[in-house]
């Protein structure tokens, strides 16, 4: 027999053992010594929680056990999406291919995910089709009652795969997810108004939002969205679609306040979202909620309560809060120094997309129209000086730019709850907030109010 060497021997005990140790491990083929990330999920926002580089085989051990705790999680190799596993406590391990998105479990519960989402879509899909053709063919016809059918029986058959994927199993993260994707049987004879009422009175059927563990997947954060999606409709203007949410949270709250951390995750999870969208008024009523309500989570409490405040002070009506930085040759900016009534307060950064798309229509507006009654000051988050410098003379930004180069950590963003760019205040006299115009479209829209433009 031939003797193996030693070397060969120390390499297959390593590898032996890092794959018995290794909590989440894995090859991807064709990826050799490439930067992978493990990320895990909170809602629909990723953090991550380790890095490495896999082997020159594409192998990779996630070992760091302080670090992986029940959840839901995404393998993001240095170029491509990635692709999601569900971690509940034991050894997972994967095989795939780069550039595809087949990936190969090595255990039942990582498969069984795998299918519920592609069934789920799957489903979904047929489901929409077959109610756009059961609402608009005619009911007198022999094949409204065959899509009928089919209508009930992929229900039924979705509600059946379902139930067997929670009885497979019982206890586990994957159960707890597939319970919360049931929907509530509608009857396909239901006109639309009445699908609607339908799925609104039963979408929590199967249970109301208590599994903590369920606050480290996205399923929590999918569930409210799906639900609140029923409020919508793009024939409302901004008023009625904030009004017909703040219902919709109305309705929401039975179903998520029997537990606080979760309770706690979904307002937060909420804030967040409306916040983006600028819904000033959902906004305020959150705080409402939120500070009626109570929050028995200490660190939920601490994080929500600075949010809420911030909501408070920011609102139209309140007072500016400071605004203290300096023009790019040094010398100091304060917001006192403004001498228009009118005032546009943009929060942006040279490195964001959104603002470079958003900031020269603005610059277009301001060169065009901006008189004696409106002014427009650019603050910029950057910690770059040369960088900022080059996007204002790219643009040709005139009016007035200032920053305190120490990006998110400056007390200006803090003091005026800047989470993203770009963000738009609408001051008028005295220094008021009028508004929080979400897009250029909406700014357009309050200075149209105000005479002017």
């Amino acid at each position: 027999m031939k003797k193996v060497p030693l070397q060969y021997m120390v390499l297959l005990f390593l590898v032996i053992n890092l794959s018995l140790r290794a909590q989440i491990s894995g090859t991807i083929n064709g990826l050799t010594g490439r930067k992978i990330v493990l990320a895990s999920y909170r809602g629909d926002q990723l953090r991550i929680i380790d890095t490495l580089n896999s082997d020159n085989s594409g192998n990779l051990y996630f070992n760091e056990k302080k670090h992986i705790a029940k959840g839901l999680y995404r393998i993001i190799p240095d170029k491509g999406n990635g692709f999601d596993i569900l971690y509940d406590g034991y050894p997972v391990k994967f095989i795939a291919d780069t550039g595809t998105a087949v990936i190969r479990f090595y255990d039942t519960l990582n498969n069984d995910y795998q299918n519920l989402m592609e069934t789920v879509e799957r489903y979904q899909k047929k489901i929409d089709l077959l109610t756009q053709l059961i609402d608009g063919y005619p009911t007198s016809e022999p094949f409204y009652q065959k899509a009928t059918a089919q209508y009930v029986k992929e229900q039924i058959d979705f509600s059946a795969y379902l139930n067997g994927l929670i009885r497979r199993h019982n206890g586990t993260l994957l159960s707890s997810i597939a319970l919360y994707m049931k929907q509530p049987f509608l009857a396909p004879e239901l006109n639309p108004v009445e699908r609607k009422r339908a799925l609104i009175e039963n979408f929590w059927q199967a249970g109301d939002a208590t599994d903590t563990s369920l606050i480290h997947t996205n399923i929590y954060t999918r569930k409210t969205i799906d639900f609140l999606t029923l409020y919508s409709n793009p024939e409302f203007t901004k008023e009625e679609l904030q009004a017909s949410f703040i219902s919709g949270i109305n309705d929401l709250l039975p179903h998520i306040d029997k537990q606080p951390k979760v309770f706690a995750f979904i307002i937060e999870y909420l804030i967040n979202g409306f916040e983006q969208f600028g819904f000033e008024e959902v906004l305020s009523y959150l705080a409402t909620i939120y500070e009626s309500e109570g929050c028995t989570d200490e660190a939920s409490r601490t994080r929500l309560a600075g949010k809420v405040e911030i909501i408070r002070r920011m609102a139209p009506g309140n007072t500016a809060p400071p605004l203290n930085a300096n023009h790019p040759d040094g010398s100091p900016f304060r917001l006192s120094d403004l001498k228009k009534p009118y005032n546009v307060i943009i929060f942006w950064a040279s490195w964001c997309p959104h603002c470079n798309e958003i900031l020269p229509q603005i610059n277009r507006l301001y060169n065009e129209q901006a008189g004696e009654k409106w002014d427009v000051i650019a603050y910029s988050i950057d910690t770059d000086k040369t960088e900022w410098e080059k996007a204002i003379q790219k643009y040709n930004y005139a009016w007035t730019n200032i920053s305190e180069l120490k990006g998110w950590n400056s007390l200006s963003s803090e003091e005026w709850g800047i989470f993203a760019t770009p963000t738009i205040y609408l001051l008028g006299p005295d220094l008021k907030i009028i508004a929080k115009p979400f897009n250029f479209t909406e700014l357009t829209g309050y200075l149209k109010e105000l005479g002017l433009i």
